[in-house]
């Protein structure tokens, strides 16, 4: 299971954008600077030999914290085909298993509901716990935004993790500023989290290489935190860098102008 990223991002970008305007739903400017981060993860992740349809198909766990980019995560899926067009395009509508942001109880290929932030790197601390002493080894992934780690239960959760030195999880913070309005700077972030016995990576979160790199290089004795320099709404000139895109939605004669400047057949 492997995604081709440099055939892939553009026509994923617009396929965010073209979802929205579908259904009026999503976050797109959180789904569009973690969509290399997504990318990434999905890539790293280890495919199970046997799994049923519509069963999670990944022996590593992934947990999307920041469930309002349930969007990146969704097109990502189906990329790979393990989400059909139909399903897809029927996010955010009555009956649909696709919600704004991800529910396991109905969408099985996510391993956790997310929504509430700072709910979903405390259950990937658990859950890394939980593995740390099995005989066939797994790693845990996480993926949180920067505004969600003003929440205490992160802190908590890496005290604990480092504590227990948990060297099987992998943690990605989307540093995309969107939060606040001058944002949160990296050097901040960096100096906050060198009191805990973490290894911190800084990396372009728009570089896929950089990120395989990172996710793909054995980890110590100690959980492995990365904060990704990323952009809101990355890599599509309407919506790039405009808070006011955070909820809105992309009309018809927008979508067409994206797609002629992705350069999208």
């Amino acid at each position: 299971m492997h995604l081709d990223p440099k055939i892939a991002v553009k026509s994923l970008r617009y396929r965010i954008l073209e979802i929205n305007s579908i259904s009026g739903e999503g976050h797109i400017l959180s789904s569009l600077s973690s969509l290399e981060l997504m990318i990434a993860i999905l890539n790293a992740q280890r495919k199970k030999t046997n799994f049923l349809d519509n069963s999670y198909p990944w022996e590593d766990p992934f947990i999307l914290s920041k469930g309002h980019a349930a969007l990146a995560f969704y097109v990502v899926l189906e990329s790979l085909g393990l989400l059909k067009k139909s399903e897809i395009e029927g996010f955010g509508k009555i009956g649909s298993n696709l919600g704004g942001h991800p529910d396991s109880n109905k969408f099985p290929l996510a391993y956790f509901s997310t929504g509430s932030l700072g709910h979903g790197l405390p259950v990937s601390v658990g859950t890394a716990y939980s593995l740390a002493n099995k005989s066939d080894y797994h790693r845990v992934y996480c993926l949180c935004g920067d505004g969600e780690l003003m929440e205490g239960s992160i802190w908590e959760s890496l005290a604990f993790a480092s504590s227990m030195k948990l060297s099987n999880l992998q943690i990605l913070v989307d540093c995309n500023s969107t939060h606040t309005k001058n944002g949160i700077s990296i050097e901040s972030l960096t100096k906050r989290l060198s009191g805990y016995d973490l290894e911190i990576v800084v990396v372009d979160g728009h570089n896929l290489d950089a990120l395989n790199n990172v996710l793909n290089t054995p980890q110590k004795n100690n959980p492995r935190i990365l904060l990704c320099k990323t952009i809101m709404g990355y890599g599509v000139p309407l919506v790039e860098g405009k808070k006011e895109w955070h909820r809105k939605r992309v009309g018809h004669d927008e979508l067409v102008n994206v797609k002629a400047q992705l350069g999208i057949e």
